[in-house]
């Protein structure tokens, strides 16, 4: 049943169904009292179909990364709008289900008997927040999310349950005088996106402090069963312009973005480095995504807080009744709570040591991003790129790791010599070789 659906009454109600392929079949057929049913996103046809009198919607639109021939009763959720007086609901199919009704409706005039009971109801925004409070730096935090109001095992339960395992370990290593937490570590459960959303805007003063923000959706995926790996989904940078070479977007995917929506800072590369070390130890998979957004890391990003996203895809339970627990990994949750929470350990005590290695580790990660691009360049250009769409593509990766490394110094409170060189001629040298490999492109281009 389509969450917002009205109850029907207590004996049901019986009703001819109208099959329809496209929204403009609707605005000529008779639908008064009858039910539509339709292989198409509802979200296309409810309003048509409710406007032109009928009284509830069948529909099937199951995506193809769903394999729904293979996984024939996987019924993905849905919904309509926020619910007003109105008594119109939708019931969404398997495909099995779905199967069997064409095949009925192939037959001649079908008619179906519906039975629902919802409540519909003001609903109140939970959220719970934990802190561990920074002993140097009070103000200044890492903050966790992990959404709450999905249903599935793998989403969001993984995410929950894990965060709050960290937590958990975190208060332990705290409580036992184990760790020092020079800055606080704040863990957040609530709706996705508009929990975290409301953290940030309803106290600016508080939200000026958040200087990391790291989200905990899908962590705990049993990938033998739902296909797919772990990722990194990473803060905005050329990737998600061009989306080339090992780069890939998931099937959820993204719009291609813009140099003005990039987000320059050192949390990408420090985070898939950690977590690349969890995967070597554990024999783990660990891969990274460009930026496609929709989950808890991006609230952070719209205010300016540099926020990545830890999860998985493809996922062929997603958004399912199937998504159970017997698809989760506790091996994988583990791995994930591991390197997720070592991460954050790093970050709140982090200082000159630690900017001075993230320098270092931008630096070859710039060079190694910059031969990688002149390459796929070259090729392109032999294919019939235009050199200047090439040399932009160099141009706009130099600088995104020229702003990362510049971040670095974010880790202290005062200006500081030692970081201030490093910066220096870490970014002399990245532009360097910026400039050999543009030069090269340009003579590879007359050849």
């Amino acid at each position: 049943t389509y969450l917002n659906s009205a109850s029907t009454p207590k004996e049901g109600i019986k009703a001819e169904i109208v099959w329809v392929t496209s929204v403009e079949d609707m605005e000529s057929a008779s639908l008064k009292g009858k039910v539509v049913f339709a292989e198409m996103s509802a979200r296309k046809l409810y309003k048509t179909a409710m406007k032109n009198g009928a009284i509830g919607i069948l529909t099937y639109d199951n995506p193809g990364y769903l394999q729904p021939e293979k996984n024939t009763t996987s019924i993905q959720f849905r919904s309509l709008p926020s619910p007003s007086d109105s008594d119109f609901w939708g019931i969404a199919l398997s495909y099995e289900a779905k199967e069997k009704l064409v095949a009925q409706l192939k037959t001649g005039a079908t008619e179906v008997l519906v039975k629902i009971e919802t409540k519909r109801y003001p609903s109140e925004e939970l959220t719970i927040v934990a802190d561990i409070k920074g002993s140097e730096l009070p103000n200044e935090r890492l903050m966790y999310s992990a959404h709450v109001q999905e249903p599935g095992a793998n989403d969001n339960a993984t995410g929950v349950g894990t965060q709050l395992e960290m937590a958990k370990t975190a208060a332990k290593l705290f409580g036992e005088n184990k760790i020092a937490f020079k800055r606080t570590m704040t863990f957040l459960w609530g709706d996705e996106i508009v929990s975290t959303n409301r953290y940030i805007q309803e106290d600016p003063e508080r939200a000026k402090g958040i200087k990391w923000g790291i989200s905990l959706d899908m962590v705990g995926e049993n990938t033998t069963i739902t296909g797919g790996t772990f990722l990194i989904e990473k803060m905005p940078d050329p990737s998600a312009i061009w989306t080339r070479g090992n780069d890939k977007h998931s099937e959820w995917g993204g719009d291609v973005l813009k140099l003005e929506d990039m987000k320059p800072h050192y949390l990408n590369d420090f985070i898939t480095s950690t977590f690349k070390k969890q995967g070597e130890f554990a024999n783990w998979v660990v891969e990274t995504n460009p930026f496609e957004g929709g989950s808890d890391h991006t609230p952070f990003l719209q205010a300016d807080i540099p926020g990545l996203l830890l999860w998985h895809f493809t996922d062929q339970f997603y958004h399912t009744d199937n998504d159970r627990i017997d698809k989760v990994s506790q091996e994988t949750m583990k791995n994930v709570g591991t390197a997720a929470l070592v991460s954050g350990l790093t970050l709140v005590n982090s200082s000159t040591a630690f900017a001075l290695e993230q320098i270092s580790l931008l630096e070859q990660k710039a060079i190694d991003r910059l031969q990688t691009e002149f390459q796929l360049s070259v090729n392109a250009i032999k294919n019939g790129n235009a050199i200047e769409n090439e040399k932009a593509i160099l141009e706009a990766w130099e600088d995104w790791y020229v702003k990362a490394i510049s971040t670095t110094s974010d880790v202290v409170s005062k200006s500081n010599g030692d970081i201030k060189n490093a910066i220096k001629e870490s970014l002399s040298r990245v532009s360097l070789k910026s400039q050999e490999l543009i030069k090269k492109l340009k003579t590879s281009s007359k050849n």
